[in-house]
């Protein structure tokens, strides 16, 4: 970052004398796994005309220490101690200076393929995306004109943003009115982002306005489907199988002074 800012004094500091000396050439660096970025390190100071390294002790650093240690400070030891194996692995490989940056992406890319080319709704790596895209901020979808709020939709159209109330008010003029079509749901939506319109559960309303429509429930076509599984019956041959039920009050009651009546039906034959 300083390097791309053109800085031309730096003053770093670093609370591990350790990696200050091997900065400064006091200390040689050991690990092997270390030494492409001591040189890289190296090469970034040597761009800027005047560093200074400086340690910091932790006597002089209570701030940033305890941040570092209010974890342990606020573990709870009532279960006995446990021994956890750590493994340490370098997540990104060190650079080497025969490669070049396009050859290092390449290689990270084979070794840790992701399949993410197309995105989903309402994805929450779309901002990142399209920042790094387009530089577009999210801010950059809203508008006010005329002291309304306007959406800016992604064919250039600036929608003007209803209340939840407003909305209702539109789906139904669209839907039912007298130039309504009683299109469906997500037909109905795109009719309504087409006449400038926009509110965040637009989609969902036009959905539901559709579904509880009476004249489309009029005039939508017959569902042959049973409402529910038939169900095969049991019986072989007929009357092997009844089915009993109680009917009553009867009003007005039978000459016999009846108030109920028993209803007997064949499993087989349906005959009551």
């Amino acid at each position: 970052m300083a390097v791309e800012m053109k800085l031309s004094q730096l003053n770093i500091y670093g609370d591990s004398a350790l990696v200050i000396k091997q900065l400064t050439g006091e200390l040689e660096v050991k690990k092997l796994e270390l030494v492409p970025f001591w040189r890289h390190a190296g090469e970034l100071l040597a761009q800027i005309p005047e560093v200074s390294l400086h340690y910091v002790p932790r006597s002089k650093n209570g701030p940033a220490n305890a941040l570092a240690g209010i974890d342990a400070s606020l573990a709870q030891f009532d279960e006995p101690p446990s021994q956890v194996p750590i493994c340490e692995r370098w997540v990104v490989p060190p650079p080497a200076e025969e490669e070049t940056e396009e050859e290092q992406i390449e290689e990270m890319e084979e070794s840790f393929p992701i399949s993410g080319s197309q995105n989903e709704v309402g994805d929450w790596r779309e901002p990142i995306l399209n920042f790094l895209r387009y530089r577009a901020l999210p801010v950059d979808l809203y508008v006010f004109v005329n002291d309304v709020l306007h959406r800016r939709s992604y064919e250039g159209l600036l929608l003007r943003y209803l209340s939840k109330e407003e909305g209702l008010q539109v789906l139904k003029e669209t839907h039912c009115g007298i130039c309504g079509a009683h299109l469906a749901g997500p037909k109905l939506h795109l009719q309504v982002k087409r006449l400038g319109y926009y509110w965040p559960s637009m989609l969902r309303d036009a959905t539901e306005m559709a579904r509880t429509c009476k004249a489309c429930q009029l005039h939508a076509d017959y569902i042959h489907q049973p409402p529910e599984p038939l169900h095969p019956t049991i019986a072989s041959w007929s009357f092997e199988a009844w089915g009993m039920d109680i009917i009553g009050l009867i009003t007005p009651i039978s000459d016999s002074d009846r108030q109920y009546v028993l209803a007997a039906t064949d499993y087989f034959s349906k005959l009551a």
